[in-house]
């Protein structure tokens, strides 16, 4: 029976959490982060966060995480979850779309009571996973495979729920979102899935209705970045990867992110990092 957590412990011992270290790293999933002791500091998408103990910080998909700085007693655990799989949930209580709520204010500080309820959650889920890892053969089997894999799904429900319930605010039912934020957020969902192909702001602009002009105001004034960053840093960031830790040539990472040519990608390349892509592979 597959789980769709991902429970990771981190502490001492470990030289790079989530990679992202040395470098920033774009993780394709969504997560928390829990510190239980020491502290970190760390930046996600451009703003900069503090974890201290029995803090935790939500991560969505896409997101650009570094961690700045960490003492030499922190420790923790992160978990790999789908929040967006609860929204439907959520809406039968209200019509906020809380996960947004959770992508402005990220990190909680949880007391005692709180933790030890989300260990729990953790613990009965991975309790069930073991517990249930059934050979699937005759209808029988099968049967009880299908009831077991219904209750993990029911009980990762229910931890996602519980780290959702940290984030709720007496009187955060008054709060609508408005228009403007379902454009940016529906924008940097979809930049993440198409910007090696599509490099044009107007093609992100058509897929929510609006003219390329409204667009690019509505997220420059809500990011504070225009979309053209947004593209060209998600396009950097890749190709900074890329050049770093492949073995791919220049050529190649060129047609990868869809440039029209080689030399455009090398010209478009030195301006946005300063340095040429081979100056920048062999530093």
């Amino acid at each position: 029976m597959a789980s769709n957590i991902v429970y990771r412990i981190f502490g001492n011992a470990d030289e790079n959490i989530l990679g992202a270290e040395e470098y920033p790293v774009r993780v394709e999933f969504s997560g928390i982060i829990f510190c239980s002791s020491g502290y970190m500091e760390l930046n996600i998408d451009g703003i900069d966060y503090r974890l201290g103990p029995n803090m935790m910080i939500v991560h969505f998909p896409y997101s650009l995480i570094h961690i700045e700085h960490k003492t030499s007693d922190l420790s923790g655990f992160m978990l790999d979850a789908d929040f967006e799989i609860v929204q439907p949930l959520l809406y039968k209580v209200s019509d906020i779309n809380r996960l947004l709520l959770i992508k402005r204010n990220p990190v909680a500080a949880l007391t005692e009571c709180q933790k030890s309820s989300l260990e729990r959650y953790i613990k009965l889920y991975y309790e069930h996973i073991e517990r249930h890892k059934i050979f699937i053969g005759g209808a029988e089997e099968i049967h009880a495979a299908q009831i077991s894999n219904l209750q993990a799904e029911l009980l990762s429900n229910c931890l996602l729920l519980e780290i959702v319930s940290f984030y709720i605010r007496i009187g955060d039912e008054k709060v609508h979102i408005c228009r403007n934020d379902e454009v940016v957020q529906k924008f940097i969902s979809m930049l993440y899935k198409h910007y090696k192909e599509e490099h044009e702001v107007s093609f992100y602009a058509e897929k929510q209705f609006v003219t390329t002009r409204y667009f690019s105001s509505i997220i420059k004034s809500r990011s504070g970045k225009t979309p053209s960053w947004w593209i060209a840093n998600a396009l950097l960031t890749e190709a900074k990867r890329l050049l770093r830790d492949t073995n791919m040539s220049v050529k190649e990472i060129s047609e990868h992110l869809y440039f029209p040519t080689q030399s455009y990608f090398g010209k478009w390349f030195k301006k946005h990092s300063g340095t040429g892509p081979l100056e920048f592979r062999n530093t």
